[in-house]
């Protein structure tokens, strides 16, 4: 093979890989990209968990195409192009209205890109698919995708989310058969500092999550709930925070939970409510724990019928 044909198969095999990792990353945490999606204000939580899905599975066609090193289609350039113009359009958006010191879900929750970063890496994967375009001009010869390559790579894509998609695998959460004690005059005595009122005698049902601020699993639901509460204000949400009294301030500003009624705890009681494992997330009702929620499981849309 020729220098300039394995240069062409190099940068459709980066190119392909980006977009799978892309893609994956968002599986792994598939409530958080939702959430984004929602922060746009364009949709409700009817409509997110299907256009989170087919996003994602365009991305892993995408990258199954790219990687397929050894067809062309004018029509996937065409689609990978339209897709990094609309993401640069959002991440401008979301570096305008949130600054450049946010996550902004590019590589989901694992990989942390800035919009700044993301937009960088979207301009050199322009440039690259620009550099491919030209290689096919030149080898003509390539095959072109047929109708039944088009219709594997969309199943690829397909299967490939649905087995990677962790909400599809995460049933609804189901009423615990034995409530148990949720003792909260402990949580109001042992509280080192509240400065947002809570009914914690309220007949109707409420989320108390319990997370520590050096958890990073935590920083995730502080995050997730932030923008449940900011598109429903509604919701009946109590933050109970362990970690240095010093930091607290940064760290609400940080993960944008200023709204949300909280307070803070030493080691020892928090433990005594929560148990070691952080993030907890518990629906109370009439002080018994009537749902106990992981963090996959916390989705705006089956959170407000719970709470209801």
């Amino acid at each position: 093979m020729s220098i300039p044909k394995l240069i062409y198969v190099a940068l459709r095999l980066l190119l392909g890989a980006t977009f799978l990792l892309s893609a994956y990353t968002k599986t792994i945490d598939f409530n958080s990209f939702e959430l984004r999606l929602l922060d746009l204000q364009l949709i409700g939580w009817g409509m997110v968990p299907h256009l989170a899905t087919a996003l994602i599975v365009a991305e892993f066609a995408i990258g199954f195409y790219f990687i397929c090193a050894f067809i062309q289609s004018k029509e996937y350039n065409k689609l990978t192009a339209a897709f990094l113009i609309v993401f640069s359009l959002y991440l401008a958006r979301l570096w305008a209205i949130e600054g450049n010191d946010v996550n902004c879900g590019c590589m989901g929750e694992t990989i942390p890109f800035t919009p700044l970063q993301a937009l960088v890496k979207n301009a050199l994967s322009l440039g690259i698919l620009y550099l491919i375009h030209l290689f096919e001009r030149k080898f003509p010869y390539l095959r072109a995708a047929s109708s039944f390559q088009h219709v594997l790579l969309l199943l690829l894509g397909l299967s490939t989310a649905a087995l990677n998609v962790p909400n599809f695998l995460n049933p609804v959460p189901a009423a615990l058969h034995n409530p148990s004690f949720f003792d909260h005059t402990l949580l109001q005595k042992s509280s080192t500092l509240s400065e947002d009122s809570f009914d914690f005698e309220r007949q109707e049902p409420y989320l108390i999550a319990f997370l520590s601020m050096s958890c990073g699993h935590c920083r995730i639901a502080a995050e997730r709930l932030s923008s449940m509460q900011r598109l429903n204000p509604k919701l009946p949400i109590f933050i109970v925070l362990n970690g240095d009294s010093s930091a607290l301030h940064d760290y609400r500003t940080q993960q944008k939970i200023e709204s949300i009624p909280y307070t803070l705890l030493e080691a020892a009681p928090f433990i005594q409510l929560a148990g070691t494992s952080v993030p907890v997330l518990f629906i109370v009702q009439n002080d018994s724990v009537r749902y106990d929620l992981n963090l996959y499981q916390l989705n705006g849309k089956q959170l407000e019928g719970l709470l209801q």
